[in-house]
């Protein structure tokens, strides 16, 4: 009987410890969501515009996560921002749209990223530019940097000709 009181028992503690394990995990991660909410969507407006004021490539690789720098080849990004270039400079930024996200797990720890979709009109179209970041220390990091615009085209094909 004492045997099964004890077995009864250390199952009752480890429930409630991982209860509150959980609790205090949920609470730390809930709490920083406005901090990091205000942090990434800075990260991101700054980004954006030190980017595409005049589609500077350098502004893209300094703030880009080693995968993306690694996986950017040179003259995938010389066509890139000749394309992009085709835009001309920023006119009017109009913000980004989205919010960071946390999670915790026993085998990865604390993961922070973020997603936004900013916007904004350059000389020759609007386009809407998407943005994924990640925070694996204490700096933001772009993942991901995609430009949707239906005058991308449009000026790549006025230019061709």
């Amino acid at each position: 009987m004492l045997k099964f009181l004890k077995i009864v028992m250390y199952t009752v503690l480890s429930i409630v410890v991982l209860i509150v394990g959980g609790a205090i995990a949920a609470f730390v991660l809930l709490g920083d969501s406005g901090k990091l909410n205000a942090e990434s969507k800075a990260y991101a407006d700054d980004a954006v515009v030190a980017i595409s004021t005049k589609w500077n490539r350098e502004e893209l690789l300094r703030r880009a996560a080693p995968a993306l720098r690694e996986s950017l080849k040179p003259d995938d990004l010389d066509n890139l921002f000749a394309a992009l270039n085709t835009l001309g400079p920023l006119v009017e930024y109009q913000g980004a749209q989205g919010q960071a996200h946390a999670q915790a797990t026993i085998r990865t720890g604390k993961q922070v990223s973020a997603k936004y979709l900013a916007s904004a009109r350059f000389e020759r179209g609007i386009a809407q530019i998407e943005l994924s970041l990640i925070k694996p220390e204490a700096d933001w990091m772009i993942v991901g940097f995609h430009v949707h615009s239906p005058a991308l085209i449009e000026n790549l094909v006025g230019r061709k000709s």
